[in-house]
Order: structure tokens, then sequence, then C-alpha cells
């Protein structure tokens, strides 16, 4: 499963970042974004473009096709 099909207020783990450019891979490992990682949807844009997501204790908003490059899956 992808982060951009969690509902929100579900708490998954980061299994893998797929088909990304290393740069923006890098970014998001600087932000928390590695395997293991505990991971959230908190908030959902009016037209589904974009969501924040609450991981290690930080919220950062993500456009959907980038959230579905991060596989996740529950506990």
């Amino acid at each position: 499963m992808d982060l951009s099909e969690v509902p929100v207020d579900e708490t998954v783990r980061i299994l893998e970042i797929t088909d990304m450019p290393y740069i923006y891979v890098q970014r998001l490992v600087e932000l928390g974004f590695i395997r293991g990682a505990k991971i959230r949807p908190v908030l959902t844009g009016i037209l589904r473009g974009i969501r924040a997501y609450r991981i290690k204790n930080t919220t950062i908003a993500l456009r959907t096709d980038t959230a579905k490059k991060i596989k996740v899956s529950y506990f």
C-alpha cells in the first residue's frame, strides 16, 4: 500500500521510497522518512492534491503524487 491510500488518523510504518530521484529521497530522509518510521495523515486538502502528515513530532505537507511513491504497511 502507498502513503496516499492511508485514511486520516491511521498510523502506519514506512517500508520504502520508490521511483523518485535521489535528491528528493535524500530530502525526505533528512525529514525523517526512513524505513520503520511511524507516519500518520492528519489533514487532506480540499481538492485532495495535497495532504499533511505527522512524522517525528513534525507536520509535513506532501503532494499526492509524492505520497504514492512511499510504500507503507500497518504494524
